[in-house]
């Protein structure tokens, strides 16, 4: 399996918690005017215009440090694509958008065969109805992984424990995704505890942006 050699991160300083907005928003009823009833024997019935309802407010999109801030994963620019928002994290794994780490994968001869996989995949979003509140798909938090790790170890866990054809509540979805990340194996030399930790953390810090 292809070992990934980036440097580790140097003197990065420990997030601090940021809070994190639901992103929905809730009207409060009307209150009462505060009127005195009159009696207006012929006064003519009539009833208020029903307000017209307001579109419901989209969650705003994440950018991958403040997703990653939120889930504790210390992280540091990546120098070696400058041109991206890739990030290295401490654990020495390569973190950012689907679209970012497909380009970057693409022009990069080193990276030769390895996915850009989705910590947390679309199609579980859309799942469990909260597609709406996250990017698009090429905007997505990804990591990029040998071929391996990604098709033979997350894939095969996730789909055994959950077939993509069958409905699945969060929790299992969430257990399905620690058993995977769970046999990462220390694919990019940061050591196999701390990728391990680093993938659970941004798993759990999604679903709990997407309320559960």
């Amino acid at each position: 399996m292809a070992i990934h050699q980036a440097p580790g991160p140097i003197g990065i300083a420990a997030p601090t918690p940021n809070s994190v907005p639901s992103g929905s928003r809730t009207g409060s009823p009307p209150g009462s005017l505060g009127l005195a009833d009159r009696a207006q024997p012929r006064a003519p019935r009539y009833s208020p215009k029903s307000a017209t309802p307001k579109p419901a407010a989209r969650q705003p999109a994440y950018t991958i440090p403040h997703l990653l801030m939120a889930a504790g994963v210390r992280h540091e620019p990546y120098t070696k694509a400058p041109s991206s928002k890739i990030v290295l994290t401490a654990a020495n794994q390569l973190i950012g958008t689907y679209s970012d780490l497909r380009g970057f994968q693409q022009s990069s001869s080193q990276y030769s065969g390895w996915d850009a996989h989705h910590i947390v995949e679309a199609q579980d979003l859309e799942r469990l109805g909260v597609q709406q509140r996250f990017p698009p798909y090429e905007q997505q938090i990804c990591v990029l992984l040998p071929k391996t790790a990604h098709a033979k170890r997350i894939n095969s866990v996730l789909r055994k424990e959950n077939p993509s054809h069958l409905q699945a509540t969060a929790d299992e979805l969430k257990a399905a995704y620690r058993d995977a990340y769970w046999l990462m194996g220390d694919y990019c030399g940061g050591g196999e505890r701390r990728v391990r930790e680093e993938l659970v953390k941004i798993a759990d810090t999604v679903f709990r942006w997407a309320g559960f």
